[in-house]
């Protein structure tokens, strides 16, 4: 595979510098290959309506509950969490079970795309979650809550702490439950930080991860290294 990057004409496209980051450290050979980060393409999702009012704080997880999506961080916080906020769980498949029942906590196992706006729209949520213990090499789910308007608190890991601005576009925290509880704790109290988050999320993600917009950076970047392209594939 290395050998194939360093032939003529070859270049490497990576979703995050946390891509790179991590090549580079298994094959340092490949500081001298081309390379560019252009973010993973998405369906465009509206904002949600309106913004979440000032009653007990509401935060939504997104997507699988497995141990290295920062299941045990989020199971550890949730005594301390249940005292000013309600947590829904949406998508978590059958790892949601353990937390079925528990106070200040709704599981919906399943949902599709398309059902993502209106459940949101339901629920207003203040803040999502992204919990993380493993890297993420792009994270679509941080692509959906900034479409949506919906700022991240996120594990300053991979991705996440590259795509981040904290304190503007989301919020960074170790991967342990007291830093979840202190950070959600300090955003309880400042609810205009919420609504200043609502509105750069919104701003980070416009015209940023559409399908059509990425394959033509792809393309841009492919013929400024001199490899053949045809454009009547777009």
């Amino acid at each position: 595979w290395v050998e194939l990057l360093h032939a003529p004409g070859v270049a490497l496209v990576a979703p995050g510098e946390a891509v790179l980051r991590n090549l580079r450290v298994l094959a340092p050979e490949l500081a001298l290959v081309p390379t560019a980060v252009v973010p993973n393409g998405t369906e465009p999702l509206g904002a949600l309506p309106g913004e979440a009012d000032a009653g007990r704080l509401r935060l939504v997880v997104l997507g699988s509950l497995a141990p290295q999506k920062g299941a045990e961080i989020l199971r550890r916080a949730l005594t301390a969490l249940a005292e000013f906020d309600d947590i829904y769980l949406l998508g978590t498949g059958d790892e949601g079970r353990g937390f079925d029942g528990l106070p200040g906590v709704e599981v919906v196992r399943t949902y599709q795309l398309a059902e993502l706006p209106a459940r949101l729209a339901a629920i207003a949520p203040h803040a999502g979650l992204l919990l993380s213990i493993v890297p993420e090499t792009f994270s679509y789910t941080l692509s959906e809550l900034w479409m949506l308007g919906v700022p991240p608190v996120a594990t300053r890991v991979g991705a996440f702490a590259d795509r981040i601005e904290h304190g503007r576009t989301g919020w960074l925290i170790e991967p342990d439950a007291v830093a979840l509880v202190a950070q959600l704790r300090h955003l309880d109290g400042e609810r205009a930080a919420l609504g200043s988050g609502r509105t750069a999320a919104i701003v980070a993600a416009r015209d940023r991860f559409y399908k059509g917009d990425i394959a033509r950076e792809i393309v841009a970047f492919l013929k400024q290294h001199g490899m053949p392209w045809d454009d009547s594939d777009f």
